[in-house]
């Protein structure tokens, strides 16, 4: 394992955007995770996990302190159970379940971003979510392996007790599946792959999925009754339409836009910085609250900052 200094960020991200890590290291195994948190210990540097870098936005500023980069991809299949690296890409996880004739993970097809990282949010897509399927999740606190069974994950709507307390590195995940026929899983998997191909823009710079949906017990019934169907996710009003009847659709901020055909997409052109997002985001903010008296609470972990730029 190798430690570097002053490693740019901005192509460990999806958006293409933040300054450099004080330290920086890739780790595969646990050994190398092991040697990464020990050094960050001894020089008492704050420590930073990122996985895929989606749904992370970096200040221009940079990271101050140690940067591990998990990229332990591990993948493992025994009957309907599946043990996962944090560092696996989700969707190749997913792509691997339905060959090997296991069903439950099929509608997370196309989500940007690692398993780990997916875990920590609980991302999740047509109401289904990560935490749906897991059945233990360990993680290094420093010393050892600890094992977390799924209630004891916490698992909400795009969080977990990982994202709210902060408990450790999530390194190793177990799933537990269902049988499932293959042709039927892959022509779901390919239905969603080709949605995602039209209303999201998978190849352009973005952290994904910028703000968490709205739960409609927000709304007035009122108000509720005048939203078409499509508006609504679950229990919850979709941001990117919120977005959307706020007449914000092409709205830019600098090198930033906000996607024309999905209102929960913010992209860099490719000279954007963190602040064109900060200065975007918070636009889209006081827009939908004073159309709709709602806030739009983001979904991307911020890092490398005093204060989080959104309080």
């Amino acid at each position: 394992m190798k430690i570097r200094t002053h490693v740019p960020l901005r192509p460990y991200t999806t958006f293409d955007i933040g300054g450099e890590a004080d330290f920086f290291s890739s780790v595969k195994t646990l050994e190398d995770l092991k040697e990464a948190w020990n050094f960050s210990q001894h020089h008492e540097l704050a420590r930073i996990v990122i996985g895929g870098g989606s749904n992370l936005l970096v200040s221009e500023r940079g990271v101050a302190g140690m940067v591990i980069h998990i990229v332990y991809d591990r993948c493992e299949f025994k009957g309907t159970d599946v043990r996962v690296g944090a560092g696996c890409m989700l969707d190749e996880c997913v792509g691997k379940t339905i060959e090997c004739g296991l069903r439950g993970m099929e509608s997370l097809s196309g989500i940007p971003g690692t398993v780990g990282g997916a875990v920590y949010g609980n991302a999740g897509a047509w109401g289904k979510s990560v935490g749906d399927v897991i059945a233990w999740v360990r993680c290094f606190n420093g010393s050892e392996l600890k094992e977390f069974s799924k209630n004891e994950c916490a698992f909400g709507y795009r969080t977990s007790v990982f994202k709210q307390a902060g408990e450790g590195v999530i390194w190793e995940i177990g799933c537990n599946l269902e049988t499932g026929d293959r042709a039927p899983l892959r022509n779901t998997r390919q239905a969603i792959l080709a949605y995602r191909s039209v209303r999201y823009p998978r190849r352009a710079k973005s952290a994904g999925s910028f703000f968490k949906n709205v739960s409609a017990t927000e709304f007035s019934e009122d108000l509720l009754s005048s939203f078409p169907s499509y508006a609504f996710s679950g229990n919850e009003i979709s941001a990117g339409y919120l977005i959307e009847q706020a007449g914000l659709l092409g709205m830019r901020s600098g090198g930033l836009y906000v996607c024309p055909h999905q209102g929960n997409f913010l992209i860099n052109k490719g000279h954007g910085d963190s602040n064109n997002v900060i200065t975007l985001a918070r636009t889209v903010q006081s827009a939908v609250h004073d159309r709709f008296g709602v806030i739009l609470e983001p979904e991307v972990r911020c890092v490398g900052f005093t204060e989080n730029p959104f309080s």
